[in-house]
């Protein structure tokens, strides 16, 4: 049977035992059984295969990306107890372990990275669910904009213009 589908996780047990003698003499025994749970189920996490995040290389340390969550149907605390990491080498992220908040950690380059996040329960033989996420870091111009003169009227006479001339220069700082 299977735990999770208990409703109580204890049995209460009375044994009687008769002997054949006359006068029949009995005995009884009071057996309680703790059904207890195994490490049945794995954690699954709720974040698709290869889910694409855009960021960009002016995101700050700190940055929020995405919060892992999975779930194990297990019903015991230390069996459905849940831990965050990365698996994979990853030089700009790290994941709270508690609560799965992926932040970047460091400077990002621009470039797409690929990287592994598990979930593993704590039970006595952990299960472990994994997923790839696809990190696509573009650079983004820290140039500012040209800065240009007001608008100008500029008048000229039809007659003093040749073909090619130059009529005005701006120059935009």
């Amino acid at each position: 049977f299977d735990f999770e589908s208990l409703e109580r996780v204890s049995v209460t047990v009375i044994v009687e035992a008769f002997d054949q003698g006359v006068p029949t003499l009995t005995g009884t025994a009071t057996i309680v059984i703790n059904i207890t749970d195994q490490n049945d189920n794995k954690p699954v996490i709720n974040i698709p295969p290869d889910t694409e995040y855009n960021l960009q290389t002016t995101s700050p340390v700190g940055f929020h990306v995405a919060t892992v969550q999975a779930t194990d149907a297990d019903k015991s605390d230390r069996n459905s107890e849940i831990t965050y990491g990365i698996a994979s080498v990853s030089p700009f992220l790290s994941i709270n372990p508690v609560n799965g908040s992926i932040t970047v950690s460091k400077a990002l380059e621009s470039g797409t990275y690929s990287v592994r996040v598990t979930a593993t329960d704590h039970g006595s033989l952990p299960k472990t669910d994994e997923v790839t996420l696809r990190l696509i870091v573009t650079d983004v111009s820290t140039n500012t904009a040209p800065i240009c003169p007001d608008d100008q009227t500029h008048e000229i006479a039809a007659n003093n213009i040749k073909e090619e001339s130059v009529i005005a220069t701006i120059e935009a700082e």
